[in-house]
Order: structure tokens, then C-alpha cells, then sequence
């Protein structure tokens, strides 16, 4: 007890250090990967999100490739370039492609 006394500081790092890993372990678990996508006639949002929103809810997909993309509304136009979120894509890929593809 009298080395945490004398020695307060490395604990608080230790403690700090501890909690920075598990915040960026649990970052990692969250983080999507996006796949590029064009869209074609007949194609919506909707459609697409029962297609690539692996266990999502819907409307929250939607409003994430809203955000992503930048839209206005949910309205999409055949020969646009969306990218999309992908959690599926990120849990069947080795870390060091997640780390490539993500640019860190």
C-alpha cells in the first residue's frame, strides 16, 4: 500500500492506459467498412438496406448513408456513386486489411 502512495501517479496512468485500450477496443468492434455502390434504375434506399444492412435496423442504415453520402433527402438517382456501410465486410476481414482499407 505504501509503493501506491509514493507512487500515485503510476497508477493513474496504469488505470489511464487501461481505459484508452478498452475505449479503442470497443471503437474497432463498432467501426464500419463501406462498400461503393452505383445506383441502378429502380433501386431506393429501402431496397438497398435489406440488401447490405446486415441485421441493422433499416431506417437506422438509411439514415447512416444519408449522413455518409451527404444527402438531402433519401431520394437516389439511377448512376449515383453511394457508399454504403458494410459490418459484415469488417468482420470477415484479417485486422490488417480493416486497417488498410480504412486508411489508418
Amino acid at each position: 500500500m505504501t509503493f501506491i502512495k509514493n507512487n500515485s501517479y503510476f497508477f493513474v496512468l496504469f488505470i489511464l492506459c487501461i481505459g484508452f485500450t478498452m475505449i479503442g477496443v470497443n471503437k474497432l468492434d463498432k467501426e464500419a467498412a463501406y462498400l461503393e455502390i452505383t445506383v441502378s434504375e429502380g433501386d431506393s434506399l429501402w431496397a438497398l438496406a435489406h440488401q447490405h444492412a446486415d441485421n441493422r435496423p433499416v431506417n437506422e442504415w438509411i439514415e447512416d448513408v444519408v449522413k455518409l453520402n451527404d444527402l438531402a433527402t433519401s431520394t437516389i438517382h439511377p448512376g449515383t456513386e453511394l457508399r454504403v456501410p458494410s459490418y459484415e465486410k469488417l468482420l470477415n476481414k484479417p485486422f490488417d486489411n480493416q486497417m488498410a482499407e480504412s486508411g489508418k
